[in-house]
């Protein structure tokens, strides 16, 4: 494995560990709790990903 492709995995990882944190974040909550925090939640989350989108689309063209 290259290292490219170990940090695109490793890259993976930390996108599903955003998707959890959101829906850690949001479930289990009273409706009153759920409508405080969802919309945060969900824009911590899509912060995240447009961070780790960034990330990959500088490794992949390394690994073309």
């Amino acid at each position: 494995m290259s290292d490219t492709e170990f940090a695109l995995e490793i890259l993976q990882y930390e996108e599903a560990d955003a998707w959890f944190e959101y829906r850690d974040a949001i479930s289990g909550k009273s409706e009153e709790v759920y409508a405080e925090t969802e919309q945060r939640a969900w824009n911590l989350l899509h912060a995240r990903l447009r961070a780790l989108d960034a990330r990959r689309s500088s490794l992949e063209p390394a690994a073309a």
